[in-house]
């Protein structure tokens, strides 16, 4: 199974959303972004959302966590429901577990996306936007904030 993020509250302790912000997907692509994806503004298309690449960080608009698998299809536009706020705090597995230490807590990280897997990657800090809070080493699974700019 993929390893994608999973919200559980939002960073001021806070339930998310009720009505999550519906949005438009490019074309060309069939259901581009699954349940669990980080969702960023596309910089190729105004206007419309896309789903996070390896190596997003602080620099890009990010979104919110899609709450479902997006509609678009090869010749239609469709949308993606996110799960959006200031701050959400989430679970997210780490790139690399055995790299996990307790000197890497409370630092920022980027996103790596490799295949179907959205993990943190806990080896690289610059311009990172995902707040590494607490981690289980044998599993690798991170608890973590990370800060929406949209």
């Amino acid at each position: 199974m993929a390893k994608k993020i999973r919200v559980i509250n939002t960073g001021n302790g806070g339930i998310p959303n009720v009505f999550p912000p519906k949005l438009l997907v490019k074309s060309g692509t069939v259901g581009s972004i699954a349940n669990g994806d980080l969702v960023v503004k596309d910089g190729s298309n105004a206007g419309y959302a896309a789903k996070a690449a390896d190596g997003t960080a602080s620099t890009a608009v990010i979104a919110g966590v899609a709450a479902m698998r997006s509609t678009e299809t090869g010749s239609l536009d469709g949308i993606v429901e996110i799960v959006h706020d200031k701050e959400l705090l989430v679970e997210i597995y780490a790139k690399v577990p055995a790299n996990l230490t307790v000197a890497k807590r409370l630092s920022k990280y980027v996103l790596d996306v490799t295949g179907d897997d959205v993990t943190l990657d806990e080896s690289n800090t610059t311009n990172g936007f995902i707040t590494l809070l607490d981690y289980d080493a044998s599993t690798g699974l991170c608890r973590a904030l990370i800060a929406c700019s949209l």
